[in-house]
């Protein structure tokens, strides 16, 4: 998942990486060596895309996928024969809307089972399949960015379609829309499965766009398209964690989840030798820096507008059972911010129980709160250690949690700002793992565009074997999307319910290292202008069974008042100038102190449990005027320190 982030998993000598850094060994800090299909595909572009929410843990509320591969468009063609476009005419997102809703008119068709011959791939096999970058597209030198793309195979059963938009010499004509064509020439199999006999049709399981963040830098994989509807995007200075979704059906449920596919993509040629020419950032409500007549880009990455690339632009076919999907993805990196402007539209073939715009997925096994096993020396192991929600002018911090059962949270929200999953801690030796890079993991922002309207942001988190799997998943469920009479669109029957209207969603997604890279859009205040506090940092401190539990949160002030409020000792019961506001669930509060640090303070609770669960704990530091003066913290603590079965790698146990 680090650098070489284009070269993908398994370079070896003769074979070595375009992009970035040497090739990571997969190993814990302490030199054993992980299991690499745990490991490996978490570090690496070209890994089986990580075991994301329920396409490879089978709880309560998620199951396991089906991993039969889809259609290809091709073969739609020839159901759709009615349609009005076909997909070698998509050169825009109203083109794109057009099949979509033409598609939605049709029964979902998936496609039959992948060749035994890549299904049956092991890991080990898969991760030699390696994409030959002179074969990219658009790799001339010329040209801001480029594709290549992933193999099919193991895990990644899907098939994708890809279409590039190329200008035509005639300028009155319109663009030229070419299919890119597999071949087994375009990958290099390595040593142990050489022999390996693809079929000439197999196509490709995802894409990957890559460039350069500075015009004199190295070659970097950006943006990457593989498995379901997942797609991650990265910062000069971060490497890969969180990825986003197009969509999420019925996730969060008791019962099964269903997977929209991404299943064909359009990208647009972007302009050649564009990349000499630049502009400022184009992320609206910031205050973007004149530009001097020296273009010469900085390394400096501490500025949040530094000069950037142009765009790309990628539209996407989505596709499940029960609807279809246009997007358009505007790709815009930048060396502290890479932004992805995100539109589309959907279209019902059946009734759903549950939508969720905008889902991010990520990992959390453990970190604050939460002791790893014993032999793994890594203080904390995670891509987010908590979600923040800006909404109805307030902030709301929610640090992540792992319980042995699957769990699912919400915040009701009448107006939605945003909200990401973020990595605040970037201090290495919190996390030791010069190899997985956690403390440079990107933090992920969702803000809508176009207002998604009342409904909740739910957190989900389920156990996870390990750090190969995404854990967490953080998403917004409307309120008012679905009617609740909505039937299924059945040709064969005269008496379908209506279903439901297609749905408009507009929003960007920004991946990113700090909250001062978002300049303004993360720089909390309260409605009067005044900073707010942020936790950085949760501590636990169980005492024993029936025993109160020891919490300390500590709150940075990242801008000062020119007047800071006293802070003193207190019991709950005495008035103090700065003290919490707590709000507990199944607990009762008998201590709790707010003391001034340096830029901060730090808050001491004890919790009694009162029931046998989890303590919901929710918590605000107030001035005397009961007026806040840090985001509001919310947590699930349990009762006792959770226990977890580990994989051999982390126990050394075999």
């Amino acid at each position: 998942m680090i650098a070489p982030l284009v070269s993908g998993l398994g370079n070896t000598a003769g074979r070595g990486p375009r992009y970035g850094n040497p090739p990571i060994v997969p190993s814990l800090q302490s030199g054993i060596m992980m299991n690499r299909l745990e490991t490996i595909q978490r570090f690496d572009s070209n890994r089986p895309h990580r075991f994301l929410l329920g396409k490879a843990v089978a709880t309560a509320l998620i199951s396991m996928a089906s991993l039969v591969a889809q259609p290809s468009i091709a073969d739609e063609l020839q159901v759709i024969s009615s349609t009005s476009i076909s997909a070698d005419e998509v050169t825009s997102l109203a083109d794109l809307k057009l099949y979509a809703k033409s598609l939605a008119k049709e029964p979902y068709r998936p496609e039959p089972p992948l060749a035994p011959e890549l299904a049956d791939l092991n890991y080990e096999q898969y991760r030699e399949i390696q994409f030959r970058h002179e074969a990219g597209i658009w790799d001339d030198g010329s040209h801001p960015f480029w594709l290549e793309f992933f193999h099919r195979g193991f895990v990644q059963r899907d098939r994708v379609d890809v279409y590039v938009i190329e200008p035509n010499e005639d300028t009155d004509a319109p663009p030229i829309i070419s299919q890119v064509q597999y071949t087994a020439e375009q990958f290099d199999f390595g040593d142990k499965i050489s022999d390996l006999q693809v079929p000439d049709d197999v196509g490709y399981a995802g894409l990957k766009v890559a460039g350069r963040f500075a015009t004199d830098g190295d070659a970097q994989e950006m943006l990457t398209f593989i498995g379901s509807s997942y797609f991650r995007s990265r910062t000069q200075p971060t490497v890969y964690g969180t990825s986003a979704r197009g969509l999420a059906v019925n996730i969060g449920m008791n019962q099964d989840e269903e997977f929209p596919d991404f299943r064909a993509f359009w990208i647009t040629e972007p302009t050649p030798n564009e990349a000499d020419a630049p502009v400022p950032a184009k992320i609206p409500e910031q205050k973007i820096p004149e530009q001097s007549d020296d273009t010469s880009k900085s390394d400096d990455t501490s500025q949040p507008y530094d000069i950037i690339q142009p765009q790309i632009t990628v539209l996407a076919l989505l596709d499940s059972p029960s609807l279809t999907g246009a997007y358009q993805f505007t790709f815009e990196p930048n060396k502290a911010v890479s932004t992805i402007e995100v539109e589309a539209t959907l279209f019902f073939r059946n009734a759903v129980d549950k939508l969720a715009y905008a889902p991010l997925t990520s990992m959390w096994l453990w970190g604050d709160g939460l002791q790893g096993p014993s032999k793994d020396e890594r203080p904390s192991v995670h891509d987010s250690d908590g979600l923040l929600v800006h909404a109805d002018n307030r902030w709301q911090w929610r640090s992540l949690a792992r319980l042995p059962y699957p769990s699912v949270s919400s915040i009701t929200v009448e107006s939605l700002n945003g909200f990401g999953l973020l990595q605040r801690d970037r201090d290495f030796e919190h996390f030791l793992d010069s190899n997985a890079r956690y403390h440079d993991r990107p933090s992920v922002w969702i803000e809508p565009i176009d207002s998604f309207g009342p409904g909740r942001i739910e957190l989900l988190e389920i156990p996870g074997a390990h750090e190969g799997i995404d854990n967490i998943g953080a998403y917004f469920v409307p309120d008012n999307a679905l009617p609740d009479d909505q039937g299924s669109q059945d040709a064969a029957s005269d008496e379908a319910t209506p279903l439901p209207e297609p749905i408009d969603l507009k929003y960007r997604v920004s991946f990113f290292a700090t909250a001062a890279d978002l300049g303004d859009k993360l720089h909390q205040t309260t409605p009067t202008g005044q900073p707010l506090a942020t936790c950085q940092s949760l501590d636990i401190q169980r005492n024993g069974a029936d025993e109160p539990i020891d919490l300390e949160l500590v709150f940075e002030l990242k801008s000062q008042p020119d007047t800071a409020p006293e802070v003193n000792d207190s019991d709950a019961t005495e008035a103090a100038p700065v003290q919490a506001a707590i709000h507990t669930v199944r607990g009762q509060v008998s201590h709790q102190t707010t003391k001034a640090i340096p830029n901060g303070y730090v808050c001491r609770l004890s919790i009694t449990p009162t029931e046998d669960a989890p303590i919901e704990l929710e918590l605000t530091l107030q001035d005397a005027d009961g007026q806040a003066v840090s985001e509001t913290f919310r947590y699930l603590c349990p009762q006792a320190q959770p226990t977890f079965k580990y994989p051999a790698v982390y126990t050394r146990q075999e």
